[in-house]
């Protein structure tokens, strides 16, 4: 296959993760079935599984589609294999263990499988059937169904029976349904679910779960104008997200202005986003994010970096020019590969007719600023990192790919020390001025970053030589 091709529109990378998260919920399942190693104690469980594979086959894999699915039976099959094993507290279950204050194996997996009734009373509400739990499912609130869209909203907890006539049986406290704001683009609806990160054993939520419901759908016309953006300059881009995302979020705008983005490996299909008010800022962060997706699948399918199989064991020791910090090797990977997708995104802006004014130099200097820190951290993972022989080949036909971005880039005749123009978290565009007022260009806000958090002197002097702003 041409690598180019798998890297930015293969899209049999996301049916291989769904085929490989189905084959580890049925060893599960058969594992329970063979060995019981509760003594009984899974017997709910597997009579909630036969019921949901029971039912029409559309219903079964829209709710094992849900992002949560992937969190609980990669959760399970790591438990499960822990107690038949005889062994410690699996690095995957640890959260679950500080979130349970227990380290008892047993105790984990008896509760974890109790959250299998997530899955199926989401099935239940999806088919319009009834399901009556023989031990209540209690839940904090808010609730994220799967696969519905939709909150169990209040506050407090509350226990959930079953599902009758459509609706979830509650005890314990106040609890309603609650739709999500749903945005529509081309025909495809996806929901704004805040909810969709609390969720036991994740270990972290997003900044968007403390939100309300109405700052989400305060912020549903500005997801819709960013994925109109992708549907118009990058339909490929577009039409793979339908087919992968299941929900996304607004993250309120922090109070440092840090970058405030969300994609996380075991939570394929979804993401969050700071909500800048600006419609080419919405695009970009939902391209960005959307890229980490696609590339967590790339490592699933094939492991880049040597170390485990989602990347490289190594600690964040390393100058990033995406960060104020050090990172991993794995986040310099994950940066340099999803900038390239902005690249190719912003020269798509760069040449259509409305992009004029201070649209077209924020543009300008993103054409300028992108070739180079990819640059940068390509050279960091040619210096530092182990690939393996696929992983060797995919980086470099990504270092081709932006190779040929640039020199598109290059075309359009921009400037070569242009100003640069930074977004400001009122969504306007500003010129980037120093401590003395002088605009700086982009070429000396790189250089600068470079001397501030490049604290190992990792990148060669030869570099500053290459690209040292011109006067």
């Amino acid at each position: 296959m041409d690598l180019s091709h798998r890297l930015w529109q293969d899209r049999s990378i996301f049916q291989v993760r769904a085929d490989k998260q189905a084959a580890a919920q049925v060893a599960v399942f058969r594992a329970l079935a063979e060995h019981r190693p509760l003594r009984g104690g899974e017997a709910e469980a597997l009579a909630l599984h036969r019921f949901l594979t029971s039912l029409d086959e559309d219903v079964v894999s829209d709710v094992l589609a849900d992002p949560y699915a992937r969190v609980w039976t990669r959760l399970a099959f790591a438990l499960c294999g822990a107690v038949l094993r005889g062994e410690q507290v699996p690095p995957a279950a640890r959260a679950l263990a500080g979130e349970l204050g227990s380290q008892d194996v047993r105790a984990l997996l008896r509760a974890h499988l109790e959250q299998y009734k997530r899955l199926a009373l989401a099935a239940a509400l999806r088919a319009d059937v009834k399901l009556e739990l023989a031990a209540p499912l209690e839940v904090d609130l808010p609730f994220a169904i799967p696969a519905a869209g939709a909150s169990l909203a209040g506050d407090g907890s509350v226990r959930i029976l079953g599902v009758v006539d459509g609706n979830l049986r509650v005890a314990g406290g106040e609890a309603r349904l609650e739709p999500c704001p749903h945005t529509w683009v081309e025909g495809w609806s996806v929901p704004l679910q805040r909810d969709g990160w609390r969720l036991p054993g994740l270990g972290w939520a997003a900044p968007a779960s403390g939100t309300s419901r109405a700052f989400q759908e305060s912020h549903r016309e500005l997801v819709e104008a960013g994925l109109a953006l992708i549907a118009r300059h990058q339909p490929d881009v577009f039409e793979q997200m339908r087919e992968v995302i299941r929900f996304l979020a607004v993250n309120p705008i922090s109070e440092d202005n840090a970058l405030n983005y969300v994609s996380y490996s075991e939570l394929p299909g979804a993401f969050a986003f700071q909500g800048i008010p600006n419609l080419y800022s919405s695009a970009e962060a939902c391209v960005h994010e959307f890229h980490h997706n696609r590339l967590f699948c790339l490592e699933e399918s094939e492991p880049i970096l040597v170390g485990d199989a989602l990347g490289t064991e190594d600690h964040a020791g390393f100058y990033s020019p995406w960060r104020e910090g050090l990172r991993p090797l794995r986040g310099i990977l994950h940066g340099a590969y999803v900038t390239a997708a902005q690249l190719r995104f912003w020269l798509a802006v760069a040449r259509a007719p409305d992009t004029r004014g201070m649209l077209a130099k924020f543009v300008a200097g993103q054409l300028i600023r992108q070739p180079v820190v990819i640059d940068l951290g390509l050279g960091q993972l040619a210096r530092h990192a182990r690939f393996t022989p696929e992983g060797a080949r995919l980086v470099a036909q990504l270092r081709a790919d932006v190779d040929a971005l640039a020199e598109e880039a290059r075309e359009l005749g921009i400037p070569w020390d242009a100003d640069a123009v930074a977004l400001a978290p009122g969504g306007r565009f500003e010129i980037f001025r120093g401590a003395d007022g002088a605009p700086v260009s982009v070429r000396e806000s790189i250089v600068r970053n470079i001397r501030r958090y490049d604290v190992h002197r990792q990148i060669p002097a030869a570099w500053f030589e290459a690209n040292a702003p011109r006067h």
